[in-house]
């Protein structure tokens, strides 16, 4: 029997902090292969059931990695790895010398963003940010959970955005020479230099890519009902049952209906006061990551 191939690093998170457009870039390499799909969420095994695609490891594999075994370094980007309590040593059980990265961004900027891509999505119905920020102790407790979520953790805002805890959790369990911190600042002001050190940390060539194309913009729908629709069909339980049984999952397709169904347009600014009271939330997270980072995250702090 062919050996499977596997996965030799991971981005890791966080969410709405440029994981998109890095696996975008990094898969434009002929030395590497980021899975298909590029969230397989298979390792944050502390999550719901019905968050992950997969019935089985051989089935992750198979699906995600497609056996290429001409690429010299294979990766996925599950988003929620970082956050998870278990994603990590869940992934060094199998792999102890995988490669881990990590993109931040000031965590104000991320949670209002990822607020809005789960409106998006469909599974935050809070009709403001300041109303989903004061639902989050309830939501901790598994109280005033939109029906479409499959887990209450991903509207947990103020623990998704507390990476200094997560980088000491992350840092405790791996190697530093086999983590690689990313700013999406850097990201997206020196995206070219950004982009070679990353291949230089997985031991890879640059063959002189340089389109670095904005990825994964502010979104809204156009159709609640077309939503609802697209989101049955794409629905983790339909997915691993179709699996399961021999039919394929149809990501363009489905890729498709969502990107017909949207709409691009700029996020309203916060108010001065809502902003500050969220900055002064994170503000002892943030000294925590300053020091593990040894980096000046000042511009966090506003």
């Amino acid at each position: 029997m062919e050996k499977l191939r596997e996965p030799d690093f991971f981005i890791i998170g966080a969410p709405k902090c440029g994981t998109t457009a890095l696996a975008t870039y990094l898969n434009s390499n002929r030395d590497i292969l980021i899975s298909e799909p590029k969230e397989p969420n298979f390792f944050n095994t502390d999550f719901s059931d019905d968050f992950g695609l997969f019935n089985s490891y051989e089935d992750y594999l198979k699906t995600c990695f497609r056996n290429n075994h001409k690429i010299k370094m294979a990766g996925e980007a599950s988003i929620w790895y970082l956050f998870s309590e278990v994603a990590v040593s869940n992934i060094l059980k199998r792999f102890p010398n995988a490669k881990f990265i990590v993109i931040l961004r000031n965590p104000v900027d991320m949670i209002y963003s990822l607020y809005s891509e789960l409106v998006y999505q469909g599974v935050e119905d809070a009709k403001t940010f300041q109303e989903a920020w004061s639902l989050r102790k309830l939501r901790w407790e598994d109280k005033r959970v939109p029906d479409e979520c499959v887990d209450p953790k991903v509207l947990w805002y103020g623990r998704v955005a507390s990476f200094g805890e997560q980088l000491e959790r992350l840092y405790s369990q791996v190697s530093p020479e086999n983590v690689k911190v990313i700013l999406n600042t850097d990201l997206n002001k020196r995206p070219l230099e950004t982009y070679k050190s990353t291949l230089k940390f997985l031991g890879v060539k640059y063959y002189g890519f340089k389109d670095f194309s904005k990825v994964n913009a502010n979104k809204r729908v156009k159709s609640p009902l077309l939503l609802k629709i697209s989101r049955k069909l794409s629905s983790k339980k339909l997915t691993r049952v179709k699996r399961k049984i021999g039919i394929p999952a149809n990501y363009s397709l489905l890729n498709m209906v969502k990107n017909a169904n949207t709409k691009f347009e700029k996020r309203k600014p916060l108010s001065v006061e809502f902003r500050k009271e969220l900055v002064d939330f994170f503000m002892k997270d943030i000294e925590k990551a300053e020091k593990i980072l040894n980096r000046d995250l000042s511009h966090w702090k506003r």
